[in-house]
């Protein structure tokens, strides 16, 4: 929708339209909203940076407010008194203010930058009841020891665990959460435009923000009503939606989807957790057992809240590019030293991409004799997709809300037997707008409640439709037609060395036709060749939001031995960019047939099985040796069946209209698979059983930042088997990094019977480069990866140690190109900077063993070194 109000603004054609999204259709609809936000140019910044002192003392002010007179624009001063502020609403006078100080208003030059502002306040003299001010001449250094404040959170900290509503041994609330997605910076001359003549009453529906005064305009939301249930003794957390739905361009944009992204993005924030997840990062908490090592605390007031008599504490980083909150906590003056209030704010320096400000506000509620518990969270960010606040944005905001807290509960037998987790009643979905009304917590604002009208009128001009099929097209890859959809994009162009230039589209079916069944067809052609492939799948789907499918398949094309699993043919221009020129290839006819079960939220087994017939091509030919005598096999014909468990506890995903995309969460995921195989060419008698095993753990810490740890195990069961049916270790010979692959690795170099394979990730996200100047301000962000593999050929399928096997591939030389791990472990590692534009990641690859193999890859002139890049969103 944003990216329709840029393009009608300035009146894009069609052509220019394509010739921008062209060069960008791997990227995200994200990326998209980044280049033509930037374009809107109608507003002038108005930029103010200075420093607030104590007019007497000259000792700096933290936490002064500086806002811009008569708009609720503003910030506050860090610890050393520095202030910047600025916005494309701005008026001509800033005001300063703090507690015990005269307010102060500075005149300053709209649409410029006014820097270098030195503001002294006066001290008016006022004495706050039990909060001791001391002002020396002589600036003191900030130290925790003998600080009230740190002596205070030190409290805090120290009853935490008892303040925790989970410290209950059971109980049961309810939950009402409000979800939204607003354009922002929605300027006059933007309203002006003469195409929205034809809804001239849109922008009635415009408000204003009270976190920074940005105009902007609901487009949709998402609402639901939960019981929570949760018990100590034996453990259970589980929640029951009762009613949730969406308003606004929910079949347009995949608004459960959306809601499904937006749930991770703005998850329930609990000051109580040391570490605060929040837009895919952890944050720590001002009230974490580490949070002294990681913040400074000041004494702002007392203040009396409802009944409770609080302290008013202000907290900010030690280090303002790292994952902390500024901000201020109300701390109740009893025995308790629970939370009564807190506000959480974002650093201007903060290391966090395509967010301009966010504001968490918490209040909790005083239950006699149980303790302090959250009642209301509210967040709101302010995702800057333009440049510097110029231009349209959105809004991203939550509301949640609880009520009606009953403790010591017996949970029902109905809970009891629901998964854990979230379990969603029969008919949530079809509440009618009369239980809205009358069960919502909150009412809408009127700008909410017009959102389907405004909604509808939007999607009624034939320029949205337009502008919406060809970002689908270009974002997602296929052109809709309503029944069916064309494409994808990705595939109009390949090269390899086999194929050379190569071309593939398809058609598969939409929801439209049938919500149960799904159809896929695609052909593909090489000019170097001249041959066509093809291929398609027949899917039955019981419910397209769970992985319950059967699936019927066919696919008669070439592929690299040992590339990645999950990327085998790729149909991307992107990988015809191997380094090494690789000609051997896999000519494969097969046919599959699969299901897919859900057992219950966490749970999915697969049963797969499948006929295959696999030729060589290029350089790649199986050569048997005979009794002395070489003799070429020309193909091999073979069946499988296969049994996959995959269990992945609290997952998390992405719904969209094709496909499911995991969301990574601190939960491991398992995954144990058996596969049985025999070959059923009479001349080449086999049979092979597969156990494999792996595990996927994200592990955060906190200011230290996150590492990701894969690991895979597999043994072979079988006797005299060809190469192919081994492991082929998955390699990489593209310049692009590989997640899973060994990118120092050329494919088809390594096979194994039995192996342990290892990688291990540690994102520093700004720790190291945050302490430099140059790189903090770029907001680059260091990494570091390991790969570990260990395994072997036995003897028995090895055919340099047994006759009569099909032997290893060779170059057109003769020379042996494909070895076992016998001797050693294969170790490759990098390290790394991401974040580069805020899109590019960069890595310096070095491999450590194996270097006398032929075609080892090298950079200037040093063998076993590379540069790999890749692209990777992240916040």
């Amino acid at each position: 929708l944003l990216l329709l109000f840029e393009l009608i603004y300035y009146n894009f054609s069609l052509s220019k339209i394509y010739g921008l999204l062209r060069r960008l259709h791997k990227y995200t609809l994200i990326i998209s909203l980044i280049i033509f936000s930037t374009a809107l140019s109608a507003q002038e910044m108005t930029r103010v940076k200075g420093k607030v002192f104590d007019a007497s003392t000259g000792e700096a002010i933290p936490f002064a407010a500086v806002t811009f007179k008569d708009k609720n624009i503003g910030t506050t001063t860090d610890f050393s008194g520095n202030f910047y502020l600025e916005s494309g609403f701005a008026s001509n006078t800033i005001v300063i203010s703090s507690l015990g100080y005269d307010r102060v208003e500075v005149k300053i030059v709209m649409g410029s930058n006014n820097y270098g502002l030195e503001i002294k306040l006066e001290s008016n003299q006022i004495l706050l009841e039990e909060v001791e001010i001391v002002s020396e001449k002589k600036k003191k250094k900030y130290r925790n020891k003998g600080n009230p404040a740190v002596m205070l959170i030190r409290e805090v900290i120290q009853n935490r665990d008892s303040n925790r509503m989970s410290s209950l041994d059971s109980y049961s609330i309810d939950r009402y959460r409000k979800i939204g997605l607003d354009i922002n910076n929605i300027t006059q001359r933007f309203m002006n435009n003469p195409v929205f003549k034809t809804i001239p009453d849109i922008f009635n529906y415009v408000d204003t923000s009270e976190v920074n005064g940005k105009p902007f305009l609901p487009i949709y939301i998402n609402e639901s009503i939960s019981t929570i249930y949760d018990q100590k003794d034996p453990s259970k957390h589980k929640e029951l939606v009762l009613a949730e739905h969406s308003v606004g361009f929910e079949e347009l944009i995949d608004g459960e989807g959306i809601a499904s992204m937006m749930s991770v993005i703005y998850q329930e924030i609990n000051i109580y957790d040391g570490s605060i997840s929040f837009l895919s990062k952890d944050f720590v908490s001002p009230i974490a057992n580490i949070a002294p090592s990681v913040y400074r605390y000041y004494i702002l007031d007392t203040v009396m809240l409802g009944d409770v008599k609080t302290v008013e504490l202000g907290f900010i980083p030690r280090n303002d590019a790292a994952n902390a909150f500024k901000g201020k906590i109300w701390i109740a003056m009893d025995s308790t030293y629970a939370v009564k209030k807190a506000e959480l704010g974002k650093m201007d320096k903060m290391n966090l991409n395509w967010v301009n400000t966010f504001l968490i506000e918490l209040d909790f509620t005083k239950y006699e004799g149980l303790g302090m518990f959250l009642s209301e969270s509210r967040s709101t960010i302010d995702f800057d997709l333009a440049a510097k606040g110029v231009g349209a944005g959105i809004y991203g905001k939550s509301t949640f809300i609880y009520k009606n807290l009953q403790v010591g509960v017996t949970l029902p037998d109905s809970v009891l037997k629901m998964e854990e987790g979230v379990t969603k009643i029969d008919g949530y979905d079809k509440k009618n707008d009369q239980y809205w009304k009358d069960e919502r917590f909150l009412a809408l604002s009127e700008s909410e409640e017009q959102i389907k009208t405004m909604s509808d009128h939007i999607q009624s001009l034939p320029s949205f439709q337009t502008f919406y099929t060809i970002m689908k097209l270009f974002t997602i890859g296929y052109w809709d037609f309503g029944p069916v959809s064309l494409g994808p994009v990705s595939g109009l162009y390949e090269y390899n060395q086999i194929e050379g230039f190569r071309t593939r589209l398809g058609v598969r079916t939409t929801e439209k036709l049938s919500y149960h069944w799904e159809g896929k067809v695609y052909g593909a052609y090489g000019f170097g060749d001249k041959t066509w492939k093809y291929g398609g799948h027949l899917k039955y789907m019981w419910d397209r939001e769970k992985l319950n499918f059967m699936q019927f398949s066919y696919r008669n094309d070439y592929q690299f031995p040992g590339k990645a699993d999950f990327n085998l043919r790729g149909d991307n221009f992107l990988i015809s960019f191997n380094r090494g020129a690789p000609d051997k290839m896999l000519d494969i006819e097969k046919y599959d047939l699969k299901f897919s079960w859900e057992l219950g939220k966490d749970y999915q087994a697969i049963i797969s099985t499948n006929t295959m017939v696999q030729k060589g091509l290029g350089s790649l030919y199986f050569i048997q040796d005979l009794n002395g005598e070489d003799v070429e096999i020309p193909q091999f014909s073979t069946f499988e069946f296969s049994l996959v468990q995959r269990y992945a506890p609290h997952q998390q995903y992405y719904q969209g209209d094709y496909y499911r995309t995991q969301i990574t969460t601190k939960h491991p995921i398992y995954e144990l698979s058996y596969t049985y195989g025999q070959s059923y060419d009479a001349s080449m008698p086999f049979s092979y059983n597969k156990l494999n095993a792996r595990i996927y753990k994200r592990n955060t810490m906190g200011i230290l930042g996150y590492n990701d740890v894969f690991l895979e195990v597999e043994k072979t069961f079988g006797t005299g088997l060809p190469f192919l049916f081994l492991r082929m270790h998955t390699a990489n010979q593209t310049y692009n990094f590989e997640e899973y692959g060994a990118n120092m690795m050329n494919y088809l170099e390594f096979v194994s019977d039995q192996y342990a394979y290892l990688i291990f990730t540690h994102y520093f996200d700004g720790l190291l480069l945050n302490q430099i100047p140059l790189f903090k301000r770029l907001k680059w962000r260091s990494l570091f990866s390991a790969r570990f593999l260990y395994g072997s050929v036995r003897k028995e399928n090895d055919p340099d140690q047994s006759p009569n096997l099909v032997k290893f591939p060779t170059d057109i030389y003769g020379n042996t190109t494909t070895y076992t791990l016998s001797d050693k472990v294969y170790i490759e590692a990098s390290v790394g900077i991401e974040n580069i534009f805020n899109l590019i990641r960069v890595d310096l690859v070095k491999r450590f063993s194996y270097l006398d193999n032929p075609n080892i890859p090298s950079f200037q002139g040093i063998k076993g070194i590379g540069i790999r890049f890749r692209l990777r969103f992240n916040f």
